[in-house]
């Protein structure tokens, strides 16, 4: 560890000094090698064009009732995608309408859990938490004004865990035009960076709980920092992980 004392006088006369940690620094921004030996990889991913299918019959049996699966599944049908994702979020960004948000979380889980035969079921169950459409429409808005650990704190819906409330803040973020928007942080993503890219985990994720905030704003800087290194978006690096791991 590199410590450089420093030492000035401030403009009132008082002498100060104070010491730097270069090594700290340049570890905060150090790209893993295994990125950078995959950054041609990661620079062809195209996440915009990932397209999730799912049964709309296993869907429609959990959701039935609900009137915002039948807006989704008229208007993305067996399928889904990300480039439809940011679309309805930049929709409930201009709308801030409840309705456009909720479409938005829906579609998401629809999305993120595809054709895994309990998504439905816990989708549903999310959306019987007491004050789920609060919580999801505050979280939106948490998001869309950057405060992405507070909205974080708030996350109290039944069966949705950071896997899947981290998709609904990469949309959220992502639709509203956040320049270091928020990232997934699934299973898919921890496996590949623990066991393909190497690095100490826990810095970003805890071993007996998923439930880190401070790890998970860690993960979000360090991916952005990351992706700056490589010249490509962090949801190219993220997109990449997702598809080793």
């Amino acid at each position: 560890m590199i410590w450089i004392d420093c030492e000035f006088t401030s403009i009132f006369g008082y002498y100060l000094s104070y010491q730097i940690n270069f090594f700290a620094l340049e570890e905060e921004n150090m790209i893993p090698q295994e990125l950078l030996r995959q950054k041609l990889k990661i620079m062809k991913s195209n996440p915009n064009s990932q397209t999730i299918s799912y049964y709309t019959d296993t869907w429609r049996k959990h959701l039935g009732s609900n009137p915002y699966f039948g807006i989704i599944s008229n208007k993305f049908p067996g399928e889904i995608s990300r480039g439809d994702l940011f679309q309805l979020a930049a929709q409930a960004k201009q709308s801030n309408d409840l309705n456009d948000i909720m479409i938005l979380f829906i579609s998401t889980m629809i999305w993120g859990y595809g054709t895994t035969g309990y998504g439905a079921w816990r989708t549903s169950e999310m959306l019987s938490s007491p004050n789920a459409g609060d919580i999801i429409k505050q979280t939106f808005e948490l998001i869309k004004s950057n405060n992405i650990i507070e909205a974080y704190n708030i996350q109290r819906l039944k069966r949705c865990g950071p896997p899947f409330f981290t998709k609904y803040f990469y949309f959220t973020g992502f639709g509203c035009n956040l320049l270091e928007y928020p990232l997934i942080l699934d299973t898919k993503v921890y496996n590949a960076l623990k066991d393909k890219i190497k690095i100490e985990i826990s810095q970003f994720v805890k071993a007996s709980t998923w439930w880190y905030p401070e790890g998970y704003i860690s993960y979000v800087q360090s991916m952005h920092n990351w992706a700056k290194s490589l010249e490509v978006e962090a949801h190219n690096i993220e997109y990449f992980l997702f598809s080793i791991g």
